[in-house]
């Protein structure tokens, strides 16, 4: 006979903007069914608790209202293992990754990425591999910031207002298009 708990697992979902939350490959919607079918092939409990962000992965924690209510319930031992769809939609920044992960240990939660399936922040070698993918996504982030910044300097360069044009009692002043 089998007397090992059975982990229960809660999700986390995060998007950046109101846009992303209705669409693309990272929707709130896409982002639970990936991880519902990741918590089936593990043969965890799924609780039914989806916890969704919608805001910038540089927030703070104290700034994210469903992470909090995550890190309270995990505090409250509801659940064992909190599941994203992946590291980034956790945090973008490594600080703050490493920050929720500790909170989480300290309530004896684990992490777990849907698709970085090898990352188990109970063990000393799935710290560092989590800590890794963390440092990826804060590069990835930045490495997305450097992209836009350049493009709308080069359309500034153009005389075009980076963000479309002037809001509607506004005009432009200066180069004309």
């Amino acid at each position: 006979m089998n007397t090992a708990k059975r982990k229960r697992a809660a999700i986390l979902t995060r998007v950046s903007t109101e846009d992303q939350a209705a669409e693309g490959k990272t929707s709130l919607e896409e982002q639970v069914s990936v991880c519902t079918e990741f918590i089936e092939s593990r043969g965890w409990g799924f609780t039914g608790e989806v916890y969704q962000d919608v805001m910038s992965g540089t927030t703070p924690i104290r700034n994210r209202p469903a992470l909090m209510r995550a890190l309270n319930a995990a505090d409250a031992g509801e659940f064992d293992v909190l599941v994203v769809l992946n590291l980034s939609r956790l945090s973008r920044k490594l600080a703050i990754s490493a920050s929720i992960a500790d909170t989480l240990s300290e309530s004896g939660v684990g992490v777990a990425s849907a698709q970085e399936s090898m990352i188990d922040t109970s063990t000393p070698p799935g710290r560092f591999v989590f800590q890794q993918f963390c440092a990826i996504a804060e590069l990835d982030r930045e490495s997305i910031l450097l992209k836009t910044v350049a493009g709308q300097r080069a359309l500034a360069k153009r005389g075009i207002l980076p963000g479309g044009e002037p809001p509607y009692g506004y005009r432009r002043e200066g180069l004309k298009r």
